[in-house]
């Protein structure tokens, strides 16, 4: 996350990263979804139904020398907890998308004395967000339908 000597590696909404050498990992995942329909004496076919979201898993060393760890986690906690879509955009300017956090790991590899984290690695899961920018808490698959909660589905 915050890096004094290094540039920036990538933003994820209001998230600087900034690493000495990058993620540790980086993973995306693309799907496509079939509807399988079954058929008298056969084996059943499948539809295909549409692409589905991509996920990015991300593996990343926070290291005092470079950041505090504890500090970016929390914030990292906190972009979690918000459940807002935020652009994802890497430093050679390419635009991968929008993202929601949704998943959070952090282990501590070393502490000091007093038990202040040195070092610890952190797993983050983030999912395509296909929407608005401005999208209420309820996310654009709901439309509220005014002050009602049981909206229609939007397309």
């Amino acid at each position: 996350m915050e890096t004094q000597d290094s540039a920036p590696y990538a933003i994820l909404g209001d998230v600087l990263f900034r690493c000495l050498m990058g993620w540790e990992h980086f993973e995306a995942t693309r799907a496509a979804n079939y509807a399988e329909h079954a058929v008298i004496e056969g084996k059943p076919r499948l539809q295909w139904t549409g692409d589905g979201l991509e996920t990015l898993n991300i593996v990343m060393g926070f290291h005092v020398l470079y950041c505090d760890p504890d500090f970016a986690m929390r914030h990292l906690r906190r972009r979690l907890a918000d459940h807002k879509a935020m652009a994802l955009v890497l430093v050679n300017g390419f635009y991968r998308g929008r993202y929601v956090l949704t998943e959070l790991s952090e282990g501590i590899r070393h502490t000091d004395p007093q038990g202040n984290t040195i070092a610890m690695e952190v797993r983050a899961t983030l999912k395509e967000w296909v929407g608005t920018a401005a999208a209420s808490d309820t996310g654009v698959a709901i439309s509220t339908n005014g002050a009602s909660l049981c909206g229609s589905v939007k397309s």
